[in-house]
């Protein structure tokens, strides 16, 4: 762990003042508890943060969004597959020409390096969004993979475990809250407080399993998936921890 956090300090600069919580989630008897500077709407937590941003072309807003879930709706699980197909220097690339950049160059830069970096592009974003980075909406938006992370980390990759039962929270909150970006005001942060209105309305089933299936456990130092858990680390350190814990060189 102290090498994973040596690597990933090195070349982090001011530019990550521009990364946003993507949303929250938590469950007073689990360990997803909130955590404020990780504030959102149905992604994050202490530890199980899915920071995200949007890449710039957010309407004038606000907008209150109501939770609206289809009536459609099923949770879908993919399972994460680790493959040690990304190099240090890869990783870091792709953080300084896909996230550092947001809204900066109009993902040219992003696209550039995934020409040059087949292999390690599709583990970091995965076609089944499977992969650390999950991009949204036409790449709008991205959320950090948390759950995946999870199945990773503690081989837990089956339906009912953990990070299936998280994810599936998640995966209501964000289609419940979807509509925001139909009404062409909304900003990100409004969809992130609809969000938040989502876990105790038309997510309350799903949100309530977090607690029975996931225990508090967790994000302990010695529980599994600590990596997992952006704690006390920035936006940007937690980002290159999950694309190594995904993709990178083995440990």
């Amino acid at each position: 762990m102290k090498k994973t956090r040596a690597f990933l300090s090195v070349a982090l600069t001011a530019s990550l003042v521009v990364l946003a919580a993507a949303a929250c989630d938590s469950d007073p008897s689990s360990s997803f508890n909130e955590d404020e500077q990780d504030a959102g709407g149905g992604d994050t937590g202490p530890g199980f943060d899915t920071d995200g941003d949007t890449t710039g072309r957010d309407a004038p807003g606000p907008v209150d969004c109501k939770p609206s879930l289809p009536a459609s709706f099923q949770a879908t699980w993919n399972p994460p597959t680790r493959a040690s197909v990304c190099s240090n220097e890869q990783i870091e690339a792709y953080f300084q020409a896909c996230i550092a950049s947001l809204g900066t160059d109009a993902g040219n830069a992003c696209q550039a390096w995934k020409d040059a970096n087949d292999a390690c592009g599709a583990c970091i974003e995965a076609p089944d969004n499977s992969g650390p980075i999950q991009w949204h909406r036409d790449r709008y938006y991205y959320t950090l993979n948390i759950a995946g992370c999870l199945a990773v980390s503690r081989n837990e990759l089956a339906e009912g475990q953990c990070p299936a039962t998280y994810a599936a929270s998640i995966q209501c909150q964000r289609d419940s809250c979807d509509g925001c970006f139909q009404s062409g005001d909304a900003t990100f942060e409004d969809f992130q407080r609809c969000q938040q209105s989502a876990k105790a309305s038309a997510c309350a089933g799903y949100e309530g399993k977090i607690g029975q299936v996931c225990g508090t456990t967790y994000n302990d130092p010695d529980g599994g998936a600590y990596g997992c858990f952006r704690n006390n680390d920035s936006a940007g350190i937690h980002i290159l921890r999950l694309a190594r814990i995904f993709c990178g060189p083995d440990q």
